[in-house]
């Protein structure tokens, strides 16, 4: 923390010499740049002083500012892909003045030899335009795009970018892979804000976000100074949008069907509504959206391992699993974004809220070829993740500088309550598979010889139930301001950029697991709670001839109206069914009784995992104080240096536990444990970075990145 002092009162002195230099004998122009068709801003239109290397680029609303400019008789320049480029000349510019040039522009037509393309497509102009406005390696999905091909999500609308590709869920995708680095090395923000992450890795899922809340998407491949350091992967921001001139109102809704569970009761429904007032400088936009999806699907999988011998490798066939999965996802989403722009300022303060449910109940059959076993598994889960963002971000033009300074508050939550039922088949066959049918062997084929006629309900048991609740929680409050200076030295124009830092995180994970087993003998005792107290009727192993010895028959819950359909298109048969339903009720009257009995304890019934209950919790308090500095060289019309360098203080506190696995003990864990630790770490480090970028041709350049 003392290394940022020294370097705030240097960037500070640097400040106010660029600021003595910017200040003489230069005048300014501001403006507009619109569609001369539509009235719409042109965003990233390139506007420039010829003859020199003076330029900058339009804002979101098409606005651009162009300062330090000598004095005298200049020409303006101003270009955009697929349009005519304009050239001013002769504008009269005197020391300390302050011009308004708003500009309109027409798309140009291209002839071809047999067509005439009188423009691209509007969303795909615009986001080139911006990419090619941008120093850093950046890639964009523009707000006409997302409109025109809307996704469920915003990790699909990411997804469109080269580069880019998705960790799925439900179909859905969910978690973004930049340049095939795994998403906790990715940055996800929101208008400049940064998402916190929920799940163990830091990554953040992005199902929750609905698309039809974007005005566009910024995926920066390359670091400069001013952004976070780890953001290793790149840097994806999503935009949201702002009330638009008068009152608009849109609705918008769908329902679709689903073809593997013959349902219709799919549905989305989104809406907002804004307008501007007081001479447009204040904007009120409300948006909201509900949405129920059948997500369900019937799974496939496999296992092989290679067996090595004197002859030669082979390629065995150890398992396969069939899993029939319904999933039904119920999402919704709101936000309020109100903003106030004059010519001195301009505020945003942006609410939002998403949150995303699963109800998902699963079969899986699994079929162990190498020991000839067969087990079955039913669960139900109930995945949430929801996510809360507010934040106030103000810009101010002080002369010719631009001070901007935001604080959010975020926070994302993720949970799972489940119930899981594991049974188990070791008696059906009577005979083991032989290895050399294993080698080579389709999975189908082993399933439908040596399975499919005689797996039998009646020698399965239900081994073990385990019930589970994890709750991940992040909560960030972050405080920046930057601070952007024009200079000119010579042929040498650009920005001077300073800004901090400070970051405050808290993140917590809650985990509790517990099971009811059935065997050895502490199984035997808990098969007569069931027996004795509660369902007496029940059928025993000795009642239906099984001697496994070590859970309830299966027969007990077997439901024999439960259909798979068509699975898989009918290439294979699952095996029995039991009812979830009475599984549930069964297990958990048990519970209650032991809990109620006076001689009972549940804890030794139903007994906490002692590894995964408390391995899993922790608390951990983050803050981060950082600054930089870096400046936009940009040397002719063509070539442009971004060199900078950031300083980062972080300073962590991990509260845990420390476990020592004992397997053969109940609780799963040694006498004595767990013992509660805490540690605190703090680390600074610099990091240096300079992005370059060659203009080739007016459509054309290349660009390069080093960054640490």
């Amino acid at each position: 923390m003392k290394k940022l002092i020294p370097y705030s009162i240097f960037v500070f002195l640097l400040l106010g010499l660029t600021l003595n230099l910017a200040a003489q004998g230069n005048a300014k122009i501001t403006g507009t740049v619109l569609d001369a068709f539509t009235g719409e801003p042109l965003i990233g239109t390139n506007v420039a002083i010829q003859g020199t290397s003076m330029g900058t680029s339009t804002d979101l609303d098409g606005k651009y500012t162009l300062s330090n400019i000598p004095a005298g008789t200049q020409t303006i320049i101003f270009r955009y892909i697929g349009y005519k480029q304009i050239e001013l000349a002769d504008i009269q510019l005197n020391a300390g003045e302050t011009l308004e040039l708003d500009q309109e522009m027409f798309p140009e037509a291209i002839m071809g030899e047999e067509a005439v393309v009188t423009m691209q497509a509007k969303g795909q102009r615009a986001a080139i335009n911006q990419q090619l406005a941008s120093n850093a390696i950046t890639n964009i999905v523009s707000s006409d795009k997302i409109r025109d091909v809307p996704d469920v999500n915003a990790a699909e609308s990411i997804g469109r970018l080269p580069g880019v590709s998705l960790q799925r869920s439900g179909g859905e995708g969910e978690r973004v892979v930049i340049r095939g680095l795994s998403p906790k090395y990715s940055v996800i923000q929101i208008d400049g804000v940064r998402m916190p992450g929920a799940s163990g890795d830091r990554s953040v899922g992005l199902s929750t976000v609905s698309s039809e809340m974007l005005d566009g998407i910024e995926l920066s491949k390359s670091l400069t100074a001013d952004k976070d350091a780890d953001a290793i992967g790149g840097i994806v921001n999503l935009r949201t949008r702002v009330a638009g001139e008068g009152f608009h109102f849109n609705v918008y809704g769908t329902g679709t069907y689903n073809n593997l569970h013959n349902t219709y009761g799919n549905y989305k429904l989104s809406g907002s509504v804004g307008n501007r007032f007081f001479d447009n400088k204040f904007g009120v936009l409300a948006s909201g959206g509900i949405e129920r999806v059948d997500r369900s699907a019937d799974e496939f999988s496999a296992g092989y391992g290679r067996i090595i011998a004197e002859t030669g490798s082979s390629l065995q066939t150890n398992s396969a699993s069939l899993t029939e999965r319904k999933r039904i996802r119920e999402r919704a989403n709101g936000s309020l974004v109100l903003d106030y722009k004059t010519d001195f300022m301009s505020l945003k303060f942006n609410n939002m809220y998403s949150q995303r449910k699963d109800n998902i109940e699963a079969r899986t059959g699994a079929y162990l070829f190498s020991s000839s076993n067969y087990d079955y598994n039913i669960s139900e889960d109930f995945p949430e993740e929801s996510f809360q963002l507010h934040s106030l971000a103000a810009e101010f033009n002080i002369g010719n500088t631009v001070l901007d300074v935001d604080y959010s508050y975020s926070r994302s939550r993720a949970g799972n309550s489940s119930d899981r039922y594991h049974h188990e088949d070791r008696e059906s066959l009577t005979s083991k598979i032989g290895g050399q049918d294993l080698i080579f062997a389709q999975p189908a084929d082993l399933i439908k010889d040596y399975y499919d006629e005689v797996l039998d309900v009646t020698n399965a048991v239900v081994r073990w139930n385990e019930k589970e609740n994890v709750t991940r929680e992040d909560v960030s409050n972050t405080l920046n301001a930057n601070w952007k200076i024009p200079y000119r030295l010579g042929g040498v124009s650009g920005f001077l950029t300073t800004g901090f830092r400070y970051k405050k995180k808290v993140r917590s994970s809650d985990q509790q697991t517990s099971w009811t087993y059935f065997h050895g003998g502490i199984g035997d005792g808990r098969m007569d709670m069931f027996y004795n107290n509660i369902y007496p009727d029940f059928l025993t192993e000795i009642d239906v001839g099984s001697s496994h010895g070590a859970g309830i028959p299966a027969v007990n819950f077997y439901d024999p109206d439960y259909d798979y359909g068509n699975f898989l298109d009918g290439r294979y048969n699952f095996s029995w069914a039991t009812d979830l339903g009475y599984l549930q009720e069964v297990f958990d009257s048990t519970y209650r009784y032991v809990d109620g009995h006076p001689d009972l304890n549940l804890e030794d019934f139903h007994q906490l995992r002692g590894p995964q209950s408390y391995r899993n919790d922790y608390e951990t308090t983050e803050q981060l104080m950082a600054g930089y500095v870096m400046a936009e060289i940009r040397i002719g019309r063509r070539i442009m240096l971004l060199p900078g360098i950031r300083i980062e203080n972080i300073q962590t506190e991990y509260s845990s536990n420390f476990v020592v696995e004992n397997l053969w003990d109940n609780f799963g864990l040694e006498a004595g444990y767990p013992v509660p630790v805490t540690a605190n770490r703090e680390n600074t480090n610099w990091f240096p970075s300079l992005n370059m970028k060659v203009d080739i041709t007016d459509w054309m350049d290349v660009r390069g990145a080093y960054y640490k």
